[in-house]
């Protein structure tokens, strides 16, 4: 009886055990790739997450505006007439008509720009709620029959798309600041119709 006494003497069966260090070395480099291509999928859809948020909160911001104008049909011209910087530290508003209007259009600044919460770091702080680079628009698009007012909020997106054109379709040219060229600015539209 033959006993073998080398590694040449055993059966090719019995030395293929196991993996080799090229084989683990190629299965970590395809694992690899993997969990890159993961880790950018997660990224992208944080930025998309993100700019879903602030979409629905400007149409929030953008259907307040338009609550407002409708349940204020006495100061109805004050919301596209009154500039916001003229507005700062007046406290001689009424409970309605245009006083009211100009304290729903400072009020709708304040929100815009993330003041009404604040981040505090040791003494200083910042606006912490608002939308980046957010614009509020009220203009009056149609004065026939009925009165239609359209409110804007334009901001700036994460992800870049399509640059806004002169007008979309939403009465808003870049002039106006409310929505521009840019490829990262947003706009939402909402349209009021006060019949006289």
């Amino acid at each position: 009886m033959h006993v073998p006494t080398k590694s040449t003497d055993m059966p090719s069966a019995i030395l293929k055990r196991g993996f080799t260090m090229l084989e683990v070395l190629v299965t970590l480099v395809i694992l690899m790739f993997g969990l890159l291509g993961l880790a950018g999928l997660i990224v992208k859809g944080q930025k998309n997450a993100f700019d879903a948020y602030q979409q629905q909160f400007a149409l929030s911001l953008a259907n307040d505006m338009a609550e407002k104008i409708k349940a204020n049909p006495a100061g109805v011209t004050t919301y596209t007439a009154t500039s916001l910087s003229n507005m700062a530290g007046s406290s001689s508003w009424s409970a309605s008509g245009a006083g009211r209007a100009a304290a729903d259009l400072l009020d709708w600044h304040t929100t815009l720009r993330g003041a009404k919460e604040q981040l505090v770091t040791g003494s200083s702080s910042s606006n912490a709620g608002g939308i980046l680079s957010a614009r509020g628009c009220i203009e009056l698009i149609g004065a026939i029959v009925e009165q239609t007012y359209r409110v804007s909020v334009a901001w700036e997106g994460k992800n870049s798309s399509a640059a806004l054109p002169e007008s979309q379709g939403t009465g808003i040219t870049n002039s106006s600041a409310c929505g521009n060229g840019l490829t990262h600015r947003r706009v939402v539209s909402l349209d009021v119709t006060l019949i006289s």
